[in-house]
């Protein structure tokens, strides 16, 4: 079973079956692809799909023929922000927050670059997002933000 908190997005092979249909997947699969957004939870993709069945069959399908991924796995795939744990962060705040993410970045963009800095950034952050948005996408973007901190220590100890 999928962790219900977990957030998969769209690799770049998801994103071009949604605007090309290139790898024609059953309408099951692509319903299912379309529901992920980068945003919602696991847990959010079982109740907007509720009349659907084998939603963790497709999930996992989806996620071994690499139409979507986890963000900790799009780090380890990609080597865009693998160095720079803030710049990630905005790219986040960006997907999790729209039309909202503009004081978020700004607060960001003025932190240091440090893992303990950008912790005690993230959570001021979260103090606006709560404000701004709800307690709910507050909590989620530290938790995620913290994981690309940690990960990103990780990447230096090596």
């Amino acid at each position: 079973m999928i962790d219900p908190h977990v957030v998969f997005l769209k690799t770049p092979k998801g994103e071009t079956e949604i605007a090309t249909r290139e790898h024609k997947l059953n309408h099951a699969l692509r319903y299912v692809l379309i529901l992920v957004d980068g945003k919602s939870t696991v847990g959010e993709i079982f109740s907007k799909g509720a009349g659907l069945s084998n939603i963790q069959t497709a999930l996992d399908q989806l996620a071994a023929q690499a139409f979507i991924h986890t963000f900790a796995e799009a780090r380890q795939n990609t080597n865009t922000f693998m160095h720079d744990p803030k710049n990630e962060i905005v790219s986040l705040v960006k997907n999790m927050l729209g039309a909202h993410a503009a004081p978020v970045i700004k607060k960001l963009l003025e932190s240091d670059d440090s893992p303990e800095a950008l912790v005690e950034t993230t959570n001021a952050c979260k103090r606006l997002i709560k404000l701004a948005i709800d307690d709910k996408k507050a909590e989620d973007f530290v938790r995620r933000a913290q994981e690309i901190i940690f990960a990103s220590t990780l990447q230096h100890r090596h």
